[in-house]
């Protein structure tokens, strides 16, 4: 059975999830932020972008007051809930990973006459269509051309036009038009070459032509021994016919979805628009799920106590640069400078006379702090970012740590 059949009937909530764009559907404009979004249908309609699949949350779902959710699939270009398909990460054959059973092998220097790479370029051929316009309408016709040619092909010939065969090869493993996901994506049921010796009936064509160097005949020997393997492993030992596929590719898309942070999960911290955007979380979203394991944010606990420092850092408004805007009563609260100097709390804070002095207020308290130690430097190395990174020291380190050398830029 081939694994794109087995279906997972208790999914996890935290799966990783897909949108597919179906064909001919209309394209919306977004007008408006926050719950009085509009969305208006525009005349263009999906043709090439037909098919693509795009990580849900790489979208920026929205929701609207009616309860319909868009996909934003490029910048300024929607598409409503009823005209993607959605997909879990277990949707293998939604996702277009496409099996194929082979006939046995009958000669392993012919595997090209084989029935599966007919089959593999049908299964590309049909992401093709003229519906979505001519570049795809080409396509269908060039690999329609050589399916028919494989089909029509002639029986091996001693010496046989490797034309076909360098054809054939190409169609696989172009680089155009997406085909190199359709390829890693078949997963392809053939016989295998490790399991076999120069005594195998397969290799017949080689060491039984009376021609060939006995030294050519033994390097071929000897490549095969040191190759062959399967036979060796008891769950392949019995059988000549196995599954091959992208490892890459296929384990990338099955690994687990749990642990991942997601706009919505965001959205429910900062939940203000219009003070922080959908692209500005989504980025914090991609640079946090790519570092949770190294920076050891692999617990709930974990998880939970750093995403409550970064809210007390940034607030409700996501502020990742340091907001002195402090009334004169509350200096002394957080500073003991104003402590020490009270008569410059009225200065400096904010009255109904004059605005914070957030300059002079950072130069003040951080003044002497936190490796500060030339005048301005307060202010020059204010707190800034998710943890409000403060001081010349702090800065330093960081610049340090993260292998990069900003000079004199430091506002990052």
């Amino acid at each position: 059975m081939c694994l794109i059949s087995w279906q997972t009937r208790r999914l996890s909530k935290l799966a990783k999830q897909f949108i597919k764009l179906k064909l001919k559907r209309p394209l919306y404009l977004r007008y408006g932020e926050d719950e009085e979004s509009t969305f208006e249908q525009m005349s263009a309609i999906t043709r090439a972008d037909a098919g693509k699949i795009i990580p849900r949350d790489a979208t920026y779902p929205f929701t609207d007051k009616n309860g319909v959710t868009y996909f934003q699939i490029r910048p300024h270009t929607w598409m409503h809930q009823d005209d993607v398909e959605q997909l879990s990460q277990h949707d293998l054959a939604g996702l277009d990973f496409d099996c194929i059973e082979a006939e046995h092998t009958t000669d392993f220097t012919r595997t090209l006459d084989e029935r599966w790479v007919i089959d593999a370029l049908k299964s590309i051929s049909s992401h093709f269509d003229s519906e979505k316009g001519p570049a795809s309408a080409q396509a269908k016709m060039f690999y329609d051309s050589l399916i028919h040619n494989a089909e029509n092909r002639r029986p091996p010939d001693p010496y046989p036009d490797k034309s076909q065969d360098e054809l054939l090869f190409g169609a696989l493993h172009t680089n155009q038009m997406n085909i190199p996901e359709y390829a890693r994506r078949l997963i392809v049921k053939h016989d295998s070459d490790w399991h076999s010796t120069r005594d195998d009936t397969r290799w017949s064509s080689i060491f039984t032509v009376r021609d060939e160097s006995p030294v050519v005949k033994m390097a071929n020997g000897g490549f095969l021994d040191a190759t062959r393997w399967m036979d060796k492993v008891p769950p392949f030992a019995s059988q000549r016919s196995v599954w091959h596929f992208h490892p890459l590719e296929f384990l990338e898309m099955l690994k687990p979805g749990g642990g991942k942070i997601t706009l919505p999960m965001l959205r429910k911290i900062w939940t203000n628009s219009r003070k922080v955007s959908d692209e500005v979380l989504q980025q914090v979203a991609d640079e946090l799920n790519d570092n949770l394991e190294r920076c050891h944010l692999n617990t709930e606990v974990r998880l939970y106590h750093f995403m409550a420092q970064v809210y007390q850092e940034t607030g409700g408004n996501f502020s990742i640069t340091e907001n002195l805007n402090y009334a004169p009563t509350a200096l002394p609260v957080y500073f003991s400078y104003y402590r020490r100097h009270p008569e410059e709390q009225e200065l400096d804070g904010r009255t109904a006379s004059h605005p914070a002095n957030q300059e002079n207020i950072a130069n003040k308290a951080y003044g002497t702090r936190n490796g500060n130690h030339r005048p301005g430097d307060g202010w020059r190395y204010i707190g800034r970012g998710m943890k409000q990174l403060t001081g010349r020291d702090n800065y330093r380190k960081f610049t340090e740590y993260s292998s990069l050398t900003w000079g004199g830029d430091y506002q990052l």
